[in-house]
């Protein structure tokens, strides 16, 4: 399990990466499948992101999901 921190951390990077793809969470929400409510908790850091929203997060991005945490190892 994450901690709170690496949670926030891990959100603020691809919170980053979703901005720079021009998505919205809305439109990101719909592009992967992933519910509303469960993106913006997971954006906001309260929550951490499983594997399958990494994947899914990172097929819509058109990226990988190393790509989407390379901040996070930092």
């Amino acid at each position: 399990m994450d901690s709170p921190s690496k949670t926030q951390s891990r959100a603020a990077s691809i919170r980053d990466a979703i901005k720079q793809a021009g998505f919205t969470p809305f439109s990101l929400a719909e592009a992967t499948g992933i519910p509303r409510t469960t993106l913006n908790r997971r954006l906001l850091g309260v929550s951490p992101f499983n594997t399958e929203e990494l994947d899914a997060i990172a097929a819509a991005l058109d990226t990988s999901v190393a790509e989407l945490l390379i901040e996070d190892a930092a």
